[in-house]
C-alpha cells in the first residue's frame, strides 16, 4: 500500500534514533508537541539548500558561459574589421595603434602589434619573391567576473608590389640656412618604417615609398624639425626634388 506523505513522515519518525538523553519523543520534537524532529528538520533544510545552490551555480555557470561566447563574437566581429582596415591600408603604412570601443555597455581595449619579418628570421627563405613581410596580430581585451578575457587573431601581409613592381622612391636634401647640406638628419614618413639618415653632404633617399600623399618629417639635433607635404606619388615613381631646409635653434 502506498503511503500518504503524512504517513510516509509518521514512518521515519517511528524509526528515527533518539538521543539517549531523551525519554520522551514529545519532548524532542519542536515545540514539546508531536511533528518533526530537529533532526529531521535540519536534514531538510540541507537537502533544500543543497538543490538551491546546485541550481543556483548552474544558473551562473550558464549564464556565464552565455556571456563569454557574445563576448567573444563581439571581439571576433572586431578583429575582422580590422584587418580588413590593416588589408585596404599600403603595405608601410601598416603599423601598431590601440584603443577602445564600447559594446552591449562593457568596454574593450584592442590593440594592433605588427613585426617587420625580415631574412634573418628565416621567412623569406621559403618565399624569395616578398621583398618584405608583416605580421599584424589584432588583440581585444575585456573584463568580467572572471577577470581578464582575451582574444587574439593573427594576419600576414606582404609587400607584393614592391617586390614585383620595385615600388617609389623618394629624395632629396636637408639644407641649412645657408644653404649647406646637414648629415646626420632623420628623415621619415610618420606612421611606417620608412627612415633614412642624410650622408655627409645633407642627401637622402627613402625606397618603396608607397603611392599618395603623405607627410616627410625631417628633425636633426640642433635644429627645428620640419614637416613637408609630398602629394601625388605614382608608382614606380622617382621624385628626387623634395629638399628640406631647416632651421637652427639659437
Amino acid at each position: 500500500m502506498a503511503l500518504t506523505f503524512p504517513a510516509f513522515f509518521d514512518s521515519i519518525k517511528k524509526h528515527s534514533v533518539m538521543p539517549k538523553s531523551v525519554k520522551n519523543r514529545d519532548s524532542f520534537c519542536v515545540g514539546g508537541s508531536k511533528g518533526f524532529t530537529y533532526l529531521e528538520i535540519v536534514l531538510v533544510l540541507a537537502i533544500i539548500s543543497y538543490i538551491v545552490i546546485t541550481f543556483a551555480q548552474f544558473i551562473m555557470k550558464v549564464t556565464a558561459g552565455e556571456k563569454t561566447s557574445r563576448d567573444l563574437v563581439v571581439a571576433s566581429n572586431f578583429a575582422q574589421s580590422k584587418l580588413e582596415q590593416l588589408r585596404a591600408t599600403p603595405f608601410y603604412f601598416i603599423g601598431e595603434s590601440s584603443g577602445t570601443f564600447l559594446s552591449n555597455s562593457r568596454e574593450y581595449n584592442w590593440t594592433v602589434e605588427v613585426w617587420f619579418m625580415t631574412e634573418e628570421l628565416g621567412v623569406l627563405a621559403v618565399a624569395p619573391v616578398m621583398t618584405d613581410l608583416k605580421m599584424a596580430n589584432i588583440i581585444v581585451k575585456w573584463f568580467n567576473s572572471d577577470g581578464e578575457k582575451k582574444y587574439a587573431f593573427s594576419s600576414l601581409f606582404a609587400n607584393y608590389d614592391a617586390a614585383n613592381l620595385g615600388g617609389s622612391s623618394l629624395a632629396g636634401r636637408l639644407t641649412s640656412s645657408d644653404g649647406s647640406g646637414i648629415s646626420g638628419g632623420f628623415v621619415e614618413i610618420p606612421g611606417t618604417i620608412l627612415n633614412a639618415y642624410t650622408s655627409y653632404n645633407g642627401n637622402y633617399k627613402l625606397n618603396f615609398v608607397p603611392a599618395g600623399t603623405f607627410t616627410v618629417l625631417a628633425s636633426r639635433a640642433g635644429y627645428r624639425t620640419k614637416a613637408v607635404s609630398v602629394e601625388n606619388i605614382r608608382l614606380q615613381e622617382f621624385r628626387n626634388n623634395v629638399n628640406i631646409p631647416l632651421t637652427r635653434i639659437e
